[in-house]
């Protein structure tokens, strides 16, 4: 079955799920999109976020709790219809574990956008239906799970509005649920435009074993995974009436995607996808705190550390010096490639910026100067 092309991005690597255990993945939480949906009627409150946000917040006793007893957070936005929404969590505490992720529309809206549960860092994409106060809920699927969190939030005018609204692919990571319902303004086959599917990405690192499993209660599920440039799937699940699995050993490091869908035409309805394995995944690095100024003694060398978060995958560092112009990335080579940057002896104020990636993209210091510090002493005559 022939597939189009999808612009790929990628995530995380946990915990691996046997596909031939298949136990049942984390439920959609209703609970919880209930009380994001009336935050009022459960005394929960609510925290304004722009559109465009970094929010770095906390999960701990007194916030919002589930009738499961995990704790989430409510944020609300203004949206915009057809507007894009990316939303990504990441946890920045080693007790915030399992995060989840869910945005609620307004109450007049009927639309249902992913939910994402588990794994090391959560993010959901969506392009809005309607204009109004558009909610998100950030928390977490173990009820003993607290701590610190990054939340960032980027809402824009959709840049490609001729795409399907559903044909957005969604980014998962591994030991991670999509909770999501394929409409009718999914994504279509080439080869069968009446097959309906969602396109789901993944970074994978070769040798890797992907353990994937569908459940759907409304269709018969299946799915194939892909590489980057779509045509023939290089496997299709197996199938039951209510549940598909697939275990595929990834042949070579790159973008993957599923593409989720019924066995019949036009069909639509909810589903779930897991995914588990060893070491695949990536997620867009974030620094936890810049890089700051340092000073040495003159002549003297300093070394710079960095706090960033990038819980798995590849990571890769450049460090520049920007001092002429200042703020400015030079042509030349970088001069290291190291995670701590030794600077060479300095007798003047330099300027440098670090450039960290992922194959999920990249993240770009701010400019920090490195100064000899002023001698405590002063040489005199007598």
């Amino acid at each position: 079955m022939n597939i189009l092309p999808v612009v790929l991005s990628a995530f995380l690597a946990v915990p691996a799920l046997a596909a031939d255990e298949p136990s049942q993945p984390p439920r959609p939480q209703a609970d919880i999109l209930r009380i994001i949906a009336e935050p009022e009627a459960a005394d929960c409150a609510v925290t304004p976020i722009s559109r465009v946000a970094e929010f770095r917040g906390t999960l701990a006793a007194g916030d919002c709790t589930a009738s499961d007893g995990t704790l989430f957070d409510i944020f609300q936005f203004q949206g915009n219809a057809g507007d894009m929404v990316t939303a990504t969590v990441v946890p920045l505490t080693s007790g915030f574990r399992n995060p989840t992720l869910a945005m609620v529309p307004p109450i007049a809206d009927g639309t249902r956008p992913p939910q994402m549960s588990g794994g090391a860092a959560a993010t959901v994409t969506f392009v809005l239906n309607s204009t109004g106060s558009w909610r998100l809920g950030v928390g977490s699927t173990d009820p003993s799970s607290s701590g610190d969190y990054l939340l960032t939030l980027n809402c824009r005018p959709d840049p490609s509005p001729t795409v399907p609204q559903a044909c957005l692919p969604q980014n998962l990571l591994c030991g991670q649920t999509l909770s999501y319902k394929i409409t009718d303004q999914a994504c279509m086959f080439v080869s069968s435009p009446l097959l309906l599917y969602t396109p789901i990405n993944l970074y994978a690192v070769a040798g890797d074993v992907l353990n994937v499993q569908m459940l759907s209660p409304d269709f018969q599920p299946k799915f194939g995974i892909y590489d980057e440039h779509g045509g023939l799937p290089l496997l299709r699940s197996s199938t039951s009436t209510s549940g598909a699995a697939m275990t595929f050993t990834v042949p070579k490091s790159g973008r993957y995607f599923f593409a989720a869908y019924a066995v019949t035409d036009s069909t639509i309805g909810s589903f779930t996808l897991t995914l588990g394995c060893s070491h695949s995944g990536c997620i867009e690095p974030y620094f936890r705190t810049q890089p700051a100024d340092v000073a040495v003694l003159n002549g003297q060398t300093a070394s710079v550390a960095l706090d960033v978060v990038a819980p798995a995958g590849p990571v890769s560092y450049e460090w520049y010096d920007v001092t002429v112009p200042p703020g400015d990335f030079p042509i030349q080579p970088p001069l290291s490639t190291q995670p701590v940057f030794k600077t060479p002896p300095i007798t003047a104020t330099r300027y440098y910026s670090v450039k960290v990636s992922t194959p999920c993209g990249s993240a770009i210091s701010r400019v920090f100067a490195v100064s000899p510090a002023l001698s405590r002493y002063r040489t005199v005559k007598r």
